[in-house]
């Protein structure tokens, strides 16, 4: 099995926020959700690692982030998704 570096790991944890995000807004733009509440859903554990693959996802332009508790996504992420 090949070896996986943290940062594409984090990046495939960004995709699948991205996609589970898109599935709770049914990609309708401007649909806010509280990350908990994807992290609820997605059952990510590890708070940390989420933080970090939502800062991804924010720095390559797929969701926006509010307050750091919520977020949505962007015409990029509806895209991707």
């Amino acid at each position: 099995m090949p070896h996986r570096s943290g940062s594409a790991l984090t990046e495939a944890l960004a995709r699948r926020i991205v996609r589970g995000l898109y599935t709770l807004t049914g990609g309708s733009p401007g649909g806010w959700r509280m990350t908990q509440i994807i992290a609820q859903r997605l059952i990510l554990r590890d708070e940390d690692v989420t933080d970090a693959a939502i800062k991804m996802a924010v720095a390559k332009g797929w969701i926006e982030n509010r307050d750091g508790h919520s977020i949505r996504l962007t015409d990029e992420g509806r895209r991707l998704a």
